[in-house]
């Protein structure tokens, strides 16, 4: 009779590709081996900023990778994640549902299409937001004002500082 995938080569339980399924209190977690311990770093390098913890935040980026750094960057500041959107539709059915935003990023160009419609609904509804562009223009703020602009790309101490305008009212 054969043996299931959850004895593994050795007859163990648990994964084949996992050679310390337990270890003895004390020993190092390694990915190789004794020889090389796995050391976890923070995501960023910046320091997470006061003011931010709890803060909802909206987030629209049809770029995947881009939108879970984001994504990442926003929960390592302690925000919520109120919503991710790729597309303008999705975007704007999220807004009209939730109940909170305090604030929201956009991408300026989402596949060809102008984010202008979600941000026309975010200012109607009060909600402050960042413009995240790779073509920064000046004319975004001057259209939208209260706004913020972030070049991409963009380091996690320019999303953290334009949300904290936001948040200490400098906007």
């Amino acid at each position: 009779m054969g043996r299931s995938v959850r004895e593994g080569r050795a007859g163990r339980t648990g994964s084949p590709s996992v050679r310390h399924a337990r270890r003895p209190a004390g020993e190092r977690l390694s990915a190789w081996g004794s020889e090389a311990p796995v050391t976890l770093l923070p995501i960023h390098s910046t320091p997470m900023p006061r003011g931010l913890f709890g803060y909802q935040v909206f987030v629209v980026e049809d770029e995947p990778v881009v939108s879970m750094m984001l994504e990442d960057m926003l929960a390592e500041y302690g925000c919520i994640l109120v919503g991710a959107a790729a597309t303008v539709d999705d975007a704007l059915a999220q807004v009209m549902d939730a109940d909170q935003i305090d604030a929201a990023i956009l991408d300026v160009n989402l596949a060809g299409q102008a984010i202008f419609p979600v941000a026309d609904l975010l200012r109607a509804r009060q909600v402050p937001f960042v413009f995240a562009t790779g073509n920064a223009s000046p004319e975004l703020t001057l259209r939208y004002p209260g706004s913020r602009l972030i070049s991409k790309p963009y380091e996690p101490q320019d999303v953290a500082e334009a949300l904290l305008d936001f948040v200490y009212g400098s906007a």
